[in-house]
This record gives structure tokens, sequence and C-alpha cells, in this order.
């Protein structure tokens, strides 16, 4: 078996999809709206330092491969 990376263009329609399920669920209620609004600051808050832990643990585990870097 060989595993392969999906091509770019799927891996933008499965964000765009499931970014539109996730927005039809955050306002299916208000609990749901404001759970959303959390988690969407909580990301906004860690998105640089996860890129940099991820790819020092990817870097770490394979140092040869670059293929995981942007």
């Amino acid at each position: 078996m060989e595993l392969r990376r999906l091509p770019d263009d799927v891996l933008a329609q499965a964000q765009e999809h499931s970014a539109d399920v996730v927005a039809e669920l955050a306002e299916s209620s208000e609990l749901a709206g404001r759970i959303h609004e959390t988690y969407r600051a909580f990301q906004d808050k860690v998105v640089n330092y996860h890129a940099i832990s991820e790819q020092a643990y990817y870097n770490a585990r394979n140092p040869e491969d670059t293929t995981t870097s942007e």
C-alpha cells in the first residue's frame, strides 16, 4: 500500500465544505453560535504556535524529509 497526499484542490474543497457545515451548525442555535465563536477565537490565538510546534515535531521525526514544510 502506498500512502499519498490528497491533491491541493481536493483539500481546498474539503476545507470549504467543512467550513460550510460548521457555519450551518453554528447558526442552528444560540449555544452552538457561542461555542463556535469561542472555538474560532482559540484557533486564531494558537494557529502560529501550532504551525511551529507541529513542524518541529515532523522535523524531529524525519529530519531528512522536507515535504512537510511549507
